[in-house]
This record gives structure tokens, C-alpha cells and sequence, in this order.
């Protein structure tokens, strides 16, 4: 029981990563149609993705996917199709494997409402700027908004609120493409309501993630154990004030978004 407890805090932990996903995709109804998974892939795409992409979905998206005609009967999709039918294998579809997971992050998001142009005066909005120079704005940008650029692939993510009138946004990450003076700016799913990350567009190249192996203690009997990158610490004791036998288990584990931009969050509103 203590080690499912343990992965279980190690997937919840992992999977804050995913919010931090350079790329987003939103939409009121997540995969209802397969018109909508080909718009969500190809928001992915413009990420250059590899090949080898794969789409991570909370229980709830699950759900909805496997309730799709075009997604679980065998006339759409094969074998897969049937195999999604009758044993609930999501498999591969649109170029992406599909998996589910019961610890999906919990996120809300309201974005804003805030429309502007770019304004690259004064040699501003160039690559490896963390701040995007914008004429006048409309309306207000909240911090964690996706900021779509006209001409931009990827949407630029805002750290702090901007409100009306404001002439600059500052972004979590730096550009990394080139700006178009005079473009429109707009906040990805504006004026929506609150919007639920659901799923994440990504490939393997996205998140990095170590779990190194922990000394063993010199007067206590102990043991590490490591299987597929996952490495374990037991160590054995005992307590004399209750006169019971203790057993810890220990990990260290860290992770990261080694590259957000190889991300793409689906958000339902």
C-alpha cells in the first residue's frame, strides 16, 4: 500500500509539468468530433512536434473520446477501433497514441479579454525578449493567458496581469520567433469563461524526469531496488519505545518541462 502511495504522489507531482505547456488548445468540446482532433493536432503540429507524438487525457476526456463513433467502431478506425470497443484500448489515431490517467492536474483558467497589435518600435519585440511591446490594449490579459501573435506558430505565455491601456506584456518564456510589426494580438479563448485543462498534445522530447538512487545506511539493514528508471530505498528498524518493527521507504525524484514548447494543453470550456 505505502509504495502505490508513493507513485501515486510521484504521478501527481510529474503531471503539474504538463501545465506549464508552452502551446494551447481550447475548445467547448474537447474530441466530440473528428473534425476537433485534427484542429487540436494541428495546433500541435505547428509546434513541431516528432513524429512520435502522444495525447494524455484526464478520466473524464477518456470518457468522451471512447463515446465517439468516429474513434471506437471498426469502420472508422480497424482493428483499433474495435479494439477501443471492447476492451477500452485507446491505441493510435491522427498520428497519436492516446493514454489516460486518474492524476491529470487539476487546472482552472479565465482567460482575458485583452486585443492589441504589436508595436516593434525602438528595436522592441525581438528574439529573446521576455517582454512583448504592444500598441495600446483593449480589454485586459491575465497572468498564465496564451497569447496569440498573428504570424507567430507557438502563443506567447503572460506572467503578470495587463490591463487596459497597458503597452507591454511580460511573457514567462523569451521570444523565440520573429514578431510582425502591426500584428493583431488576442488571448487564446477569450472571453469563454473558465476553461479546464482535459489533455496534453506531446512527444518524448517535452518533460525530463530523474529518479537517482539513494545511498544505503551503514548500521541498518537496507536495499535499493531499480526497474525502468524508478529506484526505491527500503531500509528497516526498530523502535524500542514501542517495541515495533519500522520499515521506511524512501525516493528522490525530480522533473521538469524540459521543453514547454513541445507541449499543447487541451483546455475545455
Amino acid at each position: 500500500r505505502q509504495v502505490y502511495a508513493l507513485a501515486e504522489k510521484c504521478d501527481q507531482y510529474v503531471g503539474t509539468k504538463i501545465l506549464q505547456s508552452a502551446g494551447l488548445y481550447a475548445s467547448d468540446a474537447l474530441f466530440a468530433t473528428q473534425g476537433d482532433m485534427a484542429l487540436a493536432r494541428k495546433a500541435a503540429t505547428f509546434q513541431q512536434l516528432n513524429e512520435n507524438r502522444m495525447c494524455l487525457m484526464d478520466l473524464d476526456l477518456e470518457a468522451s473520446l471512447l463515446s465517439q463513433n468516429y474513434f471506437s467502431t471498426y469502420a472508422q478506425r480497424g482493428d483499433a477501433g474495435a479494439a477501443a470497443f471492447n476492451s477500452g484500448y485507446m491505441g493510435k489515431a491522427l498520428g497519436m497514441n492516446f493514454y489516460s490517467t486518474i492524476n491529470f492536474p487539476t487546472d482552472s483558467h479565465t482567460p482575458g479579454n485583452g486585443t492589441s497589435t504589436t508595436d516593434n518600435s525602438g528595436n522592441a519585440n525581438k528574439i529573446g525578449s521576455t517582454t512583448l511591446k504592444i500598441d495600446s490594449l483593449t480589454g485586459k490579459i491575465e497572468a498564465g493567458d496564451r497569447i496569440a501573435v498573428a504570424g507567430l506558430r507557438r502563443p506567447l505565455i503572460a506572467a503578470a496581469q495587463a490591463t487596459a491601456t497597458a503597452t507591454t506584456v511580460t511573457l514567462v518564456d523569451p521570444i523565440t520567433e520573429i514578431v510582425p510589426d502591426g500584428a493583431a494580438v488576442t488571448v487564446v479563448g477569450s472571453g469563454v469563461g473558465a476553461a479546464l485543462a482535459r489533455g496534453v498534445i506531446m512527444d518524448d522530447s517535452a518533460m525530463g524526469f530523474a529518479m537517482p538512487m539513494l545511498d544505503t545506511p551503514s548500521d541498518k539493514p537496507s536495499s535499493v531496488v531499480s526497474s525502468n528508471g524508478f529506484s526505491i530505498r527500503v531500509v528497516q528498524g526498530y523502535d524500542m519505545s514501542t517495541k515495533k518493527e519500522t520499515m521506511s521507504l524512501d525516493l528522490l525524484i525530480g522533473a521538469c518541462a524540459y521543453d514547454p514548447r513541445r507541449m499543447t494543453l487541451l483546455r475545455e470550456y
